[in-house]
């Protein structure tokens, strides 16, 4: 996996031996919170629709799915996305990450 840039700040604390200072240094990029908000809105989608369809008659949920599942158009935005989705991650920064998005 791809490091993430460092800051300046970041390879100052790095250079005065302070790991925390520098991993408290690191800075998201804009885009990155975007990415978020995207996939966020996305998955907001999808819980709804499932309420949705769920209401409806057995015979017409599968019209409805096929015409209202929200889409992210382009084999390759698809791709990319399913390769970030298998990226690791630590489940107990979600709830923090969470937190700090709604103070953004």
């Amino acid at each position: 996996m791809a490091e993430a840039p460092e800051t300046q700040n970041a390879a100052q604390a790095k250079e005065s031996g302070s790991l925390q200072s520098a991993v408290d240094a690191l800075v998201m990029p804009a885009e990155c919170a975007d990415l978020i908000r995207f996939l966020c809105g996305l998955w907001y989608d999808i819980d709804k629709l499932r309420y949705e369809a769920a209401a409806l008659p057995e015979e017409e949920i599968k019209d409805f799915l096929i015409m209202k599942w929200p889409v992210v158009q382009g084999t390759r935005n698809q791709i990319n996305l399913m390769n970030i989705g298998k990226q690791p991650y630590k489940s107990e920064n979600v709830a923090k990450a969470v937190a700090w998005m709604l103070k953004v």
